[in-house]
């Protein structure tokens, strides 16, 4: 039930080695709901465990349900680009498929993606998330105005309104793209030309550098919400049990994690 699954994830979250074998044997269980499967295996990954979970969140990431893009999201942090192909490939012939690999190859993380993820900026429907992707992998800011898509009178287009039926199983484009920019894939792609000899493919980028942990603690200390989020994960991912970086955790008590002082001598002295 959903104590159960509760248990799983806060193992996970707070770094509980001492229950990864607990965590791994739940999420073998062939028995158990999809749901607390899922979450016993994200624990087992989090703790270190790199038998029985990552196999088990690959198979809910090849299967069409609700746990389907979790699984994968984490998943991808974990595979390099040839083993993660035999999952992201089937995605680009499904229908409704793309968007999930959009997001997918940000979270892979390998550049060579890039020049077919600004190929797709020419479909308003991905125009958005596919530059997160690119500024996942690379950081470059596509809310720069260079990058900025523009109208023929000069101003900062739009974004396109998408129909609801153009959702990926049920989560809804519009939203999801909410406050991301609308970049202009020429002038993207004109600074790939000039850039990309800087992201070698077939390594692990965030926001332009290696996936390791000074970068994953520079993101948590300045990036986006959605970034801090894949960089706290990543964390985790390397250093097996240590505690998953709560990036919905008061201003005040992130930034005492992360060493830096706080803002304001009420921030220092916590919440009353």
């Amino acid at each position: 039930g959903g104590l159960h699954r509760t248990a799983r994830r806060c193992a996970g979250d707070l770094g509980r080695m001492d229950l990864r074998d607990a965590c791994t044997d739940r999420a073998r269980d062939p028995g158990a709901p999809l749901a607390l499967r899922f979450w016993a295996a994200r624990a087992g990954v989090l703790l270190g465990e790199r038998q029985v979970c990552p196999k088990v969140l690959q198979a809910l990431a090849d299967a069409p349900g609700p746990w389907r893009r979790p699984s994968l999201d984490l998943i991808l942090k974990m595979l390099d680009a040839p083993q993660a192909a035999p999952l992201l490939q089937p995605l680009g012939r499904e229908t409704g498929g793309e968007r999930a690999l959009i997001k997918g190859i940000g979270m892979l993380g390998d550049s060579a993606f890039v020049p077919w993820l600004i190929d797709r900026m020419g479909d308003p429907a991905f125009a958005r998330v596919c530059g997160e992707s690119i500024t996942l992998i690379t950081g470059c800011e596509l809310d720069h105005p260079d990058f900025l898509l523009r109208t023929p009178e000069g101003d900062v287009a739009s974004p396109v309104a998408l129909d609801d039926d153009a959702s990926d199983e049920s989560w809804a484009p519009l939203a999801e793209d909410d406050g991301l920019p609308l970049a202009d894939a020429g002038r993207v792609a004109a600074w790939w030309v000039r850039e990309g000899a800087r992201f070698p493919g077939g390594q692990r980028f965030l926001l332009g550098a290696p996936a390791s942990v000074p970068t994953c603690v520079a993101v948590l200390r300045g990036g986006r919400q959605r970034q801090r989020v894949v960089a706290a994960e990543h964390l985790a991912l390397v250093e097996a049990g240590r505690p998953l970086f709560n990036v919905e955790a008061p201003a005040w008590r992130q930034l005492r994690w992360l060493g830096e002082p706080a803002r304001s001598p009420a921030a220092s002295e916590g919440p009353p």
